[in-house]
């Protein structure tokens, strides 16, 4: 006699006949009874994207142990899911209706706008960045509409009314009403024993709430060290009377060149102030992270240690006799005010030891970059050494907002204005096309870079100043993937691919520079950026030696990495690398010319 059922069939039928009894065993509506949990089950199905990516992934790494774990904690959730949506008080099944469809949401938006399922980190950034939340929506409107479509139908298959359940099965419903936050804790308990990707793969119901929970708690038990003071002043005179850190917003460096290779004209026209070290790699990808790293002297061997201890730049300013000015005008219409004006990972402790600290508001988005423009001119003007940190807005996303029309010299473009219908926002990448926002990134580099720099050169004395000018991150622009933040190893490399040069009119300061940006093209880290700037202060070689080779020296590594974990330790004390070797970067930027341009 032969069986047609398999061992996964026969399981299935006990798992149902088990949740039939239990939640069953009185009803009076057979069809609703079938149908709720029908409608739930193709609704988990729908919006676990990650399931089969995370269960292939443990199949090809033979790890049995951890797939009966994941099985065993998929079939617990379901159950408890079933629980509720089958509960009789509809006070508790419209809370969990609420709650549930809320965290599934959210995770479909995030998929939707960048591909990949919602990580630990991925929350500890966007609560770093939840000022940006009205740009988010802005930029990413069909996922936003996607999320909500979601979450309209989640809520409603979960709290439309059940079949009547009479008997013992209706006080253990009502004793189990509470019983999701068990699969919460378990969630939240894998996370803290195992690591940030340890509910990868598991429900979206449930998976998000405990990240958050994760991720709440670790900050709040999370603490920084005291930094390390600075003993000794710098051994010699600074090389120059002002400095200019000049970290610009998603500047992609393929995009600052013509597809002859010639810089934008705003560059072009003063190459003689400019030493180009070419496509260099950042020490991020997510603009947060980016900027600790180039303010808190952290060090690629040792990064998390040093991100919390080492002196900040403005500690090393200020021990050598320069004024402190903090200029960020990334603060548009649609940026949700914080309790503080800090960003990036600034504490209130780093920000008492900046001197002027500007918080560029109340001006338009194209003319946000040219405000501080303003600011900076003003305060170069001081009789002191004076040294400024800015952050411009660059070609932050929507693009569309960052210029004005009459800077829009690509075309087609994203209109936001035109892209308002349901219809047109969910195929806005249905052809696979990313002219339109390609165009549309264009013209805001055309706007905040080369006719910024253009009026920079103009308005701004450099006979004793000198600019280090580079960008946060890149930008990957690939149809329903996110332009950065990506994490992991495999993260696209030109996240992390930006431009870097030093800008001065003091001519021995540039020729030192222009000759090492001859050695160095293409083989640059962000890095190397902090010991040059002890470099400029006047720090010995042993201080600067610290922090790892500065620009002037050649370039030890013929493969960089920009990070992609965690740089505090917040939730773990492993951090990630995505390696860029100097062969890729000629790759993925191709307009670049591949020696630098001197004359």
């Amino acid at each position: 006699m032969t069986h047609d059922r398999t061992p996964c069939r026969q399981i299935f039928r006990l798992y149902y006949a088990a949740v039939l009894c239990f939640i069953c065993p009185v009803f009076g509506n057979l069809l609703i009874f079938n149908l709720k949990i029908i409608t739930l089950l193709i609704f988990i199905f729908l919006t676990n994207q990650g399931f089969v990516r995370r269960l292939n992934y443990l199949v090809e790494t033979n790890n049995n142990t951890t797939i009966i774990v994941f099985a065993i904690l998929w079939l617990f959730s379901i159950f408890v899911l079933l629980l509720v949506t089958f509960q009789q008080n509809w006070l508790i099944r419209g809370f969990w209706a609420l709650v549930i469809a809320a965290t599934t949401a959210v995770s479909y938006g995030f998929y939707a706008a960048g591909g990949s399922e919602l990580e630990v980190l991925d929350v500890l950034e966007l609560w770093q960045a939840r000022h940006e939340t009205g740009r988010a929506f802005d930029h990413f409107q069909h996922a936003v509409i996607k999320s909500g479509i979601v979450a309209i139908i989640g809520f409603l298959i979960i709290a439309y009314p059940p079949p009547k359940i009479i008997g013992k099965a209706k006080k253990l419903l009502t004793l189990f009403a509470w019983l999701p936050i068990l699969p919460v804790l378990l969630f939240v308990t894998l996370i803290f024993i195992k690591s940030d990707k340890a509910v990868a793969g598991l429900p979206q119901q449930l998976s998000p709430l405990s990240i958050a929970t994760a991720v709440g708690y670790k900050l709040s038990v999370h603490q920084i060290p005291a930094r390390d003071t600075i003993k000794n002043p710098p051994k010699h005179a600074a090389k120059v009377k002002h400095l200019v850190y000049l970290v610009d917003e998603s500047i992609n460096p393929n995009y600052l060149y013509s597809s002859d290779g010639k810089l934008l004209q705003g560059f072009t026209q003063n190459q003689d102030k400019i030493a180009n070290f070419g496509t260099s790699v950042s020490g991020s990808n997510c603009s947060a992270r980016s900027n600790a790293i180039l303010r808190l002297g952290a060090t690629r061997d040792n990064l998390i240690q040093t991100v919390r201890t080492s002196p900040t730049i403005w500690q090393y300013a200020k021990k050598a006799g320069f004024r402190t000015v903090y200029i960020d005008s990334q603060e548009s219409e649609k940026t949700v005010t914080k309790p503080n004006d800090f960003q990036n990972y600034m504490t209130s402790e780093e920000a008492k030891l900046i001197d002027k600290f500007y918080k560029v508001k109340n001006v338009d988005s194209p003319d946000l970059d040219y405000r501080l423009l303003e600011i900076m001119k003003a305060e170069l003007k001081s009789d002191s050494p004076t040294f400024i940190y800015a952050n411009k807005n660059g070609a932050h996303f929507p693009y569309s907002d960052n210029y004005p029309e009459s800077a829009a010299i690509y075309q087609p473009v994203v209109s936001v204005h035109e892209s308002r219908g349901i219809g047109s926002l969910l195929d806005l990448y249905q052809d696979g096309s990313m002219l339109p926002v390609i165009n549309t990134y264009k013209n805001s580099i055309y706007w905040t870079v080369d006719k910024f720099f253009e009026k920079l050169f103009q308005d701004v004395n450099l006979s004793d100043t000198a600019i280090i000018y580079t960008s946060d991150h890149g930008q990957y622009f690939e149809p329903s993937s996110t332009t950065h933040c990506s994490s992991g190893e495999d993260a696209p490399a030109t996240e992390g691919l930006v431009p870097l040069m030093l800008i001065t009119d003091k001519k021995p300061l540039l020729l030192s520079f222009v000759g090492s940006a001859m050695t160095n093209y293409n083989a640059t880290d962000q890095f190397s950026v902090f010991p040059t700037v002890l470099d400029l202060f006047g720090y010995s070689d042993e201080i600067q030696n610290k922090y790892g080779p500065d620009l002037l020296d050649p370039a030890p590594r013929k493969v960089s990495a920009f990070n992609t974990g965690d740089i505090l330790g917040i939730i773990s004390i492993e951090t990630v690398w995505r390696e860029v070797s100097k062969e890729e970067r000629i790759k993925l930027v191709p307009n670049a010319p591949l020696k630098p341009i001197t004359d």
